[in-house]
């Protein structure tokens, strides 16, 4: 029994293409364009928690709801500005986190993280609202480290949240 010589190179040649455009493929659909981006998703699909997996996978997305994300995995603990809360999957100083942030009960944006290593899986956030919240966070830092002015930024943080409560970006 012959072999076509040309059958067997034209499988060779589609076996590679195929052994360099898979991976390819799947490395731009993950952001990955360096060995450390490699490294760092590595760390992070190391981490076996549903809410990462789902947001990996794209299962949770720009635009999924919170009721989506709870039903997958409940928070640790959350952070509510208004129309933004902030759920956290780790303890309150945990050096490993995963946040997500939502706005308007739909996610907004997602990343994880440890001392060595970090993922965003994405972040559609409008700027204005990561300002204000640095801007209230800011405000509850000063009242504790200036306890005379706590009136004053109580009210500035009442305005910022008040602004977050009544804006809509739909």
């Amino acid at each position: 029994m012959t072999v076509n010589r040309h059958a067997i190179l034209t499988l060779i040649l589609l076996i590679m293409v195929t052994l360099i455009t898979v991976p390819m493929i799947f490395c731009a659909s993950k952001g990955i364009w360096s060995r450390r981006d490699i490294d760092r998703y590595l760390a992070m699909r190391s981490w076996a928690s549903p809410v990462m997996i789902a947001l990996d996978s794209g299962r949770l997305r720009p635009g999924s709801s919170v009721k989506e994300l709870l039903e997958i995995e409940p928070c640790v603990w959350q952070e509510e500005y208004g129309k933004c809360v902030i759920y956290h999957y780790t303890p309150k100083g945990s050096y490993d986190g995963l946040t997500v942030v939502t706005w308007n009960q739909k996610l907004t944006a997602a990343s994880a993280g440890s001392c060595t290593w970090d993922w965003d899986f994405f972040d559609t956030t409008p700027a204005w609202i990561i300002e204000k919240i640095s801007l209230i966070n800011e405000s509850r830092e000063l009242q504790q480290r200036m306890p005379d002015y706590k009136k004053h930024f109580q009210e500035h943080e009442a305005k910022l949240l008040n602004e977050l409560s009544e804006t809509s970006i739909e």
